[in-house]
């Protein structure tokens, strides 16, 4: 028995031995052979090397695709993306003031009221700052608090603007007031709404992509910015200075037009006035042109203002102290226009020459 127990224990240390050495073995072989393993990434996780973080912010600020909107009249463009459409423009009579405006191509065709930009363009000769302070007392607000006015540069050029908000529009407004190149501001807005807004992002990229250009409004004279009137009846048209005070008595063919009230009955000519009247009446085709023959003297010449024939008589008969010229023009071969005039100086008359002028049969 003791024999045996001798030989097993021989045995059993023969195989220990051979496990060590396998072992051992094993561990040299991968120790030799082993690459280095690399710190675990995670699903989720993107590694970014710094040039192409900076192609991602380039991608996300190119504008290069966008569509552009461009004013010649107002002496401006700026472009706009794809999830954006221009929706309308529309011109508020009391502040003279038109617009257009942007809203996300999403909202398109649908009624509610959607968050938008708006971009506007006002004649004056008034500061940004100073035409804020006048025109914007009661939406230069929040909660009853005036808000603040920031001077700013707007796009590439570095224009200068003046940015405030408002509660102009239901979900409060950001606004910035730009100088024109035309004796004119621009305003441009990001309107919220109660139905959501358009990102800031948006309006700032739209924003960086803003500069003047030359107006076309810049090569016209004063006439150009003129009031408008339109008779639809007789088929023609005049303009005249926006101060000026324009009066038909509620009828659509006879028209006074002055640059002051005088406060009477009768025509008078104070010092400074200028002032006309202009009747349309209408004829016989065929028949002559003859206007106003009874009341006007003097001497008559043949006349073309645009494409109306007519003439011209030294004295057209009207009734104030400073009687000036009569203009008798056709509006085609059965409508006339019996026009007359009076001013208190020569300068007032190169007003009236220019309003005369204006005159067109449509």
């Amino acid at each position: 028995m003791k024999t045996n127990q001798n030989g097993f224990a021989a045995v059993l240390a023969v195989l220990i031995a051979a496990v060590v050495l396998i072992g051992a073995g094993g561990y040299f072989y991968a120790t030799k052979t082993a690459k280095p393993i690399s710190a675990p990434v995670t699903q989720n996780e993107t590694v970014v090397e710094p040039a192409t973080q900076a192609s991602a912010q380039t991608a996300a600020s190119d504008t290069s695709g966008w569509q552009t909107y461009r004013s010649d009249e107002w002496g401006m463009e700026i472009k706009y993306p794809e999830t954006i459409y221009q929706k309308d423009n529309w011109c508020d009579k009391k502040t003279a003031e038109c617009f257009i405006s942007f809203e996300e191509t999403k909202n398109k065709g649908q009624v509610l009221d959607w968050p938008s930009i708006t971009i506007g363009s006002v004649t004056t000769a008034l500061s940004p700052r100073a035409w804020i302070e006048k025109n914007q007392p009661n939406i230069r607000q929040i909660e009853n608090q005036k808000t603040p006015l920031s001077d700013i540069k707007v796009g590439a050029g570095q224009t200068p603007g003046v940015e405030f908000a408002s509660s102009a529009a239901a979900g409060g407004s950001e606004s910035i007031i730009i100088q024109g190149s035309n004796n004119n501001l621009l305003e441009i807005s990001l309107n919220a709404s109660p139905n959501g807004e358009i990102a800031p992002a948006i309006f700032d990229q739209m924003l960086s992509t803003f500069k003047l250009v030359e107006s076309s409004a810049s090569n016209k004279d004063e006439t150009y910015y003129w009031k408008p009137y339109e008779n639809q009846k007789y088929g023609f048209s005049f303009k005249y200075p926006p101060d000026w005070i324009f009066d038909n008595s509620g009828n659509d063919w006879d028209f006074h037009l002055s640059n002051m009230n005088l406060n009477s009955d009768s025509l008078g000519c104070e010092k400074g006035f200028v002032g006309l009247e202009i009747q349309i009446h209408s004829k016989k085709a065929g028949a002559d042109l003859k206007c106003g023959e009874e009341r006007a003297s003097g001497k008559k010449e043949n006349i073309k203002i645009g494409q109306n024939q007519g003439y011209k008589i030294e004295h057209g008969g009207w009734d104030a102290s400073c009687d000036g010229a009569g203009y008798c023009l056709a509006l085609g071969d059965t409508a006339y226009v019996w026009v007359f005039t009076g001013a208190d100086s020569s300068v007032g008359y190169e007003t009236i020459n220019k309003i005369i002028g204006s005159i067109k049969h449509n």
